[in-house]
């Protein structure tokens, strides 16, 4: 071919090599406009509670756990009122002026509703407990943002530890479905809000036997340029949704499972397990108490309509007029597993 044919195929490519960069920079910046024109943003951490402390410290197995220490929340509010938050050395929240000493123990467990997020340590149910139940050792090791799973983690290893439970009470939210099968709205919501230490979270599926398959801790995955550009945001959302599969389809199931583990794992140890279920409505409310009866779990439905005048302002958690609702009914429903620890054990040793 003459060096003249070489040079203008060349020059052909090169010319339709820059027309597909200019026509895809187009594609690109329309497809920016577009999004951003329809209320997509580029992602964007929450820093509305950088002033808060952190609560938390990470875990390699729990994901994030509670952080020993005194600690002062700001106002939510105005006119609020700051929130002290008391995490002992086990972490778990203080349930007493001093650390109780002696009596059966029993142990709570759940997320935020359990562990009285945006309240004061005595105005939390497990407080109030305690108080009305001095011949026992109460514990709160509930934690912001925790599912089932996370619970029955935390609780494999205090009965690992020098003082076990014997008698665990599971806080339950209908909310621990997505948290348990690790949905990836919710790893993007704890990545935005990462200042408060929990973003890495333990999951669950169901294997191709139906089996419990557990999962090490997974974060929300960070991406190139999500930041700067809405189309990187909305396409990370969007592959991740297609390639992570509907986990929230197998919740319910994985959340069953879980809690006839954490009644195995309980009477493995000689410990009963009851579980109180602070928040769930409807068909979901009368699944799990059926469920739960049907595997003998005592159990006790305390949910009431979070109405403005059971939360706390600005936060919208339950304030200290419902966590005393709570403590009312879990006495009424569960009350026999309290009386029957604070009696002592039978001469045969059991409780």
């Amino acid at each position: 071919m003459p060096a003249g044919g070489t040079s203008t195929a060349r020059q052909r490519r090169r010319l339709a090599a820059i027309t597909a960069l200019l026509t895809l920079l187009a594609i690109a910046i329309l497809s920016e406009a577009v999004l951003r024109a329809t209320g997509h943003e580029p992602w964007r951490r929450e820093t509305r509670f950088d002033d808060e402390p952190t609560l938390h410290e990470p875990d390699p197995v729990l994901g994030w756990r509670n952080k020993p220490g005194a600690f002062v929340l700001p106002p939510f509010t105005p006119r609020g009122r700051p929130t002290r938050f008391t995490f002992l050395a086990d972490g778990s929240r203080a349930t007493a002026p001093e650390p109780a000493h002696g009596g059966a123990r029993v142990v709570l467990v759940g997320g935020s509703f359990t562990q009285g997020w945006a309240i004061a340590d005595e105005e939390t149910f497990a407080w109030k407990l305690q108080s009305r139940n001095p011949s026992l050792h109460v514990q709160n090791h509930g934690v912001g943002g925790y599912g089932t799973y996370q619970a029955l983690l935390l609780l494999e290893r205090l009965f690992a530890g020098d003082a076990p439970p014997e008698l665990v009470i599971y806080g339950f939210i209908g909310q621990h479905e997505f948290r348990n099968v690790g949905l990836m709205e919710w790893l993007e919501i704890l990545s935005r809000h990462s200042s408060r230490g929990a973003v890495r979270v333990p999951y669950c599926s169901l294997g191709h036997d139906g089996r419990l398959v557990r999962h090490a801790p997974e974060s929300y995955p960070p991406w190139p340029l999500r930041g700067q550009l809405a189309s990187a945001a909305f396409l990370q959302k969007h592959y991740l949704r297609l390639t992570r599969g509907n986990r929230l389809r197998d919740g319910r199931t994985v959340t069953q499972r879980l809690l006839v583990e954490m009644k195995d794992l309980c009477e493995a140890n000689r410990a009963r397990l009851a579980v109180v279920m602070l928040n769930a409505f409807g068909e979901a409310a009368d699944e799990y108490g059926a469920f739960l009866a049907a595997h003998d779990i005592p159990h006790v439905d305390c949910t009431v309509p979070l109405t403005l005048d059971r939360m706390v302002p600005g936060d919208g958690h339950p304030n200290g007029k419902l966590n005393t609702l709570f403590t009312d009914c879990i006495e009424a429903g569960i009350g026999s597993e309290l009386t029957r620890l604070a009696a002592g054990p039978t001469p045969d040793g059991e409780r």
